[in-house]
């Protein structure tokens, strides 16, 4: 199933426009997404993964929902990605979402970008 989902990862990403010297590259959906890994120590950096559950939104108030995404990458496997966000403006992210993961810093600050 793992194998499957990464699988289709790559299937999927390269599916982008190209750049003029050809490289192909994915559009965002203007969606991102600011919070912590929760379930692992990351090393800052990019990563490419896809969307595997979400679970445990919370509303907060504001507007605010505090969510669990599951995001599957080939470099750590699953992880748990924990963030708040306005549902009104912007959907969770979800199971089969491809997304570009960007780790910000050793203590698994980060931000998803949401992928065509």
């Amino acid at each position: 199933m793992v194998v499957l989902m990464v699988g289709s990862v790559f299937l999927f990403w390269g599916r982008g426009k190209t750049t003029t010297n050809g490289a192909a590259v994915s559009e965002a959906r203007g969606d991102v997404f600011r919070g912590m890994i929760s379930n692992m120590a990351v090393q800052p950096g990019p990563l490419q993964g896809m969307g595997v559950y979400d679970r445990s939104c919370k509303m907060l108030g504001n507007g605010l929902t505090a969510c669990d995404a599951g995001i599957q990458t080939e470099e750590y496997g699953l992880l748990n990605f924990k963030y708040q966000h306005n549902m009104q403006q912007q959907p969770c992210l979800a199971p089969n979402d491809l997304v570009a993961v960007r780790i910000l810093d050793a203590q698994g600050n980060a931000e998803i970008e949401r992928r065509y």
